[in-house]
This record gives structure tokens, C-alpha cells and sequence, in this order.
């Protein structure tokens, strides 16, 4: 099974675009099955001559998650379905003219066309799920906000108690309470204030 968290990379970012190949990354996955790493909807889903089979799924923030040289997609996957993170979306393989044996080749463009080192990417997202479903207080300036879905909900001093405990009592938040740096705490995405 591949996920993010337990990837090997083959070949990066700046060694695709040395090679003439765009800014992507490789994968080391032997006909494994993937586990999507973000939510978002499936946006295309294709055969091509040089990447073999696509599946492109649009992340909350606009990214374009592109993986290519699939062998199978998830039974009944079409386009426009939404897809939660950690659901199968398809399997790795071998497809298409420019392969070097089976892997995950992924690209990640923004919704403004540039390609996305998917390294850097990913390694974000895995620092915001050691936040989720928390409460973290700014150690700087002693803001407290939680993080839901990845995103950092400001929770202003004169409500912090109660935003928390409706959170709380809601199910969607552990009651805990982690203080950290100001570096680490703008590495969270914004969210909506409360």
C-alpha cells in the first residue's frame, strides 16, 4: 500500500526538470494500491501516451494532485467524485512509453499552472496532521486557535474557553492543549476566524 507517509523517493523534483522531464516526483510502488493523501474531487482521469494512465484530484486549495503510469483506478472512480484522504483511488503500475519498471510518478500543480516540488508538499501536510484535532496556543503572542481539516481556526482570547468547549463537546476536537512556536504555528493554514 502506498501512502505519504511511508514513500520512497526514486527521483525528485529538480532531477525531473534536469532530465527534461517538468518539475514531478517518482515513487518507489510495485503495483500498489493509493491511498489519496488529501481530499478533494477527481478532475480527470485519462490515458496519455508518455505517463500511460492519469488521475487528477483538485485539492481544497486548488493544487492539482496528477498522479501517472497507473494499472488500475478504483472501481466505479469517475470524474467529478469526491475523494476523502486515505481512500483507495488506484492502484500503481507500468503504463505509458517513458517508464522505467512500475512507480508513482506525481506532479502537483497550483491552480495558478506552476508545477509544485511534491516533496515539500507533502512533507507540509504531514507537519499539520501532528495538529489536527487539537488545540494549540501561539506561545509568541498567546493566541489560541484548533486546527480542523487542516486549517488553523483563530479562537479569540474572550471566547477561547467556550469555542473550545463547544468543540469539544461537538467531537471535534481532543481536549488537548499544545503550545507552540511562532514558526510552527504559521506553518498551520489559515483558516476561518471564530
Amino acid at each position: 500500500m502506498f501512502t505519504i507517509e511511508n514513500r520512497k523517493l526514486i527521483r525528485g523534483f529538480k532531477a525531473h526538470i534536469t532530465t527534461g522531464l517538468g518539475g514531478a516526483a517518482d515513487y518507489q510502488a510495485d503495483y500498489e494500491d493509493i491511498i489519496s493523501p488529501v481530499e478533494g474531487i477527481v478532475r480527470n482521469i485519462y490515458t496519455g501516451n508518455e505517463g500511460g494512465k492519469w488521475l487528477h484530484i483538485t485539492d481544497e486549495q486548488g493544487r492539482s494532485w496528477q498522479f501517472a503510469h497507473l494499472s488500475e483506478y478504483a472501481i466505479g472512480l469517475a470524474i467529478g467524485d469526491k475523494i476523502i484522504k486515505g481512500q483507495f483511488i488506484a492502484t500503481s503500475g507500468n503504463t505509458g512509453s517513458i517508464t522505467s519498471g512500475p512507480h508513482i510518478h506525481l506532479q502537483i500543480v497550483s491552480g495558478g499552472g506552476v508545477r509544485l516540488d511534491p516533496e515539500i508538499i507533502i512533507k507540509e501536510i504531514l507537519s499539520m496532521s501532528n495538529y489536527e484535532n487539537k488545540i494549540v496556543r501561539n506561545s509568541a503572542n498567546g493566541e489560541y486557535a484548533f486546527v480542523l481539516n487542516g486549517k488553523r481556526r483563530i479562537i479569540t482570547a474572550a471566547r477561547a474557553g467556550f469555542a473550545a468547549i463547544t468543540a469539544i463537546d461537538r467531537g471535534l476536537l481532543k481536549d488537548d492543549i499544545i503550545s507552540i512556536t511562532e514558526a510552527d504555528y504559521k506553518e498551520i493554514p489559515s483558516g476561518d476566524n471564530f
